[in-house]
């Protein structure tokens, strides 16, 4: 079966990168030919330029040390350096499409292509300030086609309901075609049944369906080095707040903190730090964000993936609540899994003691369990018997 995948854009999120590598990595092992289709976030008009422009400067003025007045929009050709790691990664580990930069580039190339299934999932592919191509995150372009749809652990991301009516009864009529929906979150399922008509089922994000074991082989086989520390932090909105209670709480435990994300990141990119500081610009590949997990003692997070793999790799952590981000992801699957309690404000963060306990035999448990249902749902739903695919 030929299968393509939409997804969030490829381009600098590890998380995003590694689950559809991972949701690749399970449908080829089953013997099956997988293309994601990649896309480019479409050009920002002249207006919308304009009031980002206005938008930051305003940020300045409200707080000058946290938001340098000079921010930058890399070119093609700065990104090319920045995310050559990421780049080079996904050009050994996923099969992807040309970059469609229009709706109409989906159904022109998968037509030709003689795709015979699309799989929409997972990230926050549903959610629609994150996505300028949500009518092809339905399958829109297919809509008149004799093939298998599939939305694998699709994310709004949040709890709360974005789509404006119009496009809600679009996306609904769209979703009746589909021969199984998923979603990530248990949000999601109410979502999907108060707006679209139909309920989904609860799935495991891509990446909880292979083991550590092979993550650990994928991160030797890249040769990823080695990690400078004990703490491993992925903060993905960094300010001085976090790093402060970042660092009272490694030094209450005695722990040695490290990152492996650019001093310099894209959000809040200079001009000056572009021309005078590149090589801090630059994003670490996706085999040395697996390494950290691997050899770290303790993980501090803001990552929703952040999260995943610090329980794939059973690690003690703490995730530092992000709602900017959406906090529907992280109170789905720590809900799940009895680990609640390792959701924390900031201000929380450095009165906390290390290591404390996880069971993580029940949390294997209840990872197995839903794996085998997971999986289960993903070939049925392609109209595969399961036991084909073990």
């Amino acid at each position: 079966m030929k299968i393509g995948i939409l997804t969030q854009p490829l381009r600098y999120n590890y998380g995003g990168i590694l689950q559809n590598m991972a949701l690749q990595m399970v449908l080829r092992k089953a013997g099956h030919e997988v293309c994601t289709l990649d896309y480019a976030v479409p050009s920002k008009s002249a207006f919308a330029l304009f009031k980002w422009e206005v938008k930051k400067r305003l940020r300045h003025l409200l707080s000058p040390g946290k938001y340098p007045i000079v921010e930058h929009i890399p070119t093609d050709a700065e990104k090319d350096v920045m995310f050559s790691g990421m780049d080079s990664f996904m050009s050994r580990r996923i099969v992807r499409s040309p970059r469609f930069r229009k709706e109409e580039d989906f159904g022109t190339w998968t037509e030709a292509e003689g795709f015979d299934a699309f799989i929409v999932g997972s990230d926050q592919c549903w959610r629609l300030r994150y996505n300028a191509f949500i009518r092809s995150m339905f399958l829109s372009f297919a809509k008149d086609r004799d093939v298998k749809r599939v939305a694998y652990a699709a994310s709004f991301g949040t709890a709360a309901w974005e789509y404006p009516d119009a496009l809600r009864e679009e996306c609904s009529s769209l979703l009746s075609k589909f021969d199984g929906v998923s979603v990530r979150e248990g949000s999601g399922i109410a979502l999907c049944e108060e707006n679209l008509g139909v309920r989904p089922v609860l799935a495991l994000d891509p990446t909880m369906l292979l083991p550590r074991e092979e993550y650990a082989r994928i991160a030797d086989a890249e040769s990823a080095p080695h990690s400078p520390g004990n703490l491993f932090v992925h903060i993905l909105d960094p300010d001085e707040g976090k790093k402060a209670a970042v660092g009272a709480y490694s030094k209450r435990n005695g722990l040695s903190p490290f990152s492996i994300l650019p001093r310099h990141q894209v959000e809040n990119l200079t001009l000056d730090a572009v021309r005078h500081d590149m090589e801090n610009c630059v994003y670490a590949s996706p085999a040395r964000f697996l390494r950290s997990f691997q050899e770290a003692d303790e993980v501090i997070v803001d990552s929703f993936h952040g999260c995943v793999f610090a329980i794939i790799f059973n690690k003690p952590f703490w995730v530092v609540a992000n709602g900017k981000r959406g906090n529907a992801r992280f109170d789905s699957l720590l809900g799940m899994l009895s680990l609640g309690d390792r959701l924390v404000s900031l201000e929380e963060l450095p009165s906390l003691e290390s290591r404390r306990s996880i069971d993580w035999d029940h949390v294997n448990a209840v990872l197995d369990s839903m794996r085998a249902g997971s999986l289960d749902f993903l070939f049925t739903s392609l109209g595969l018997r399961s036991t084909d695919n073990e």
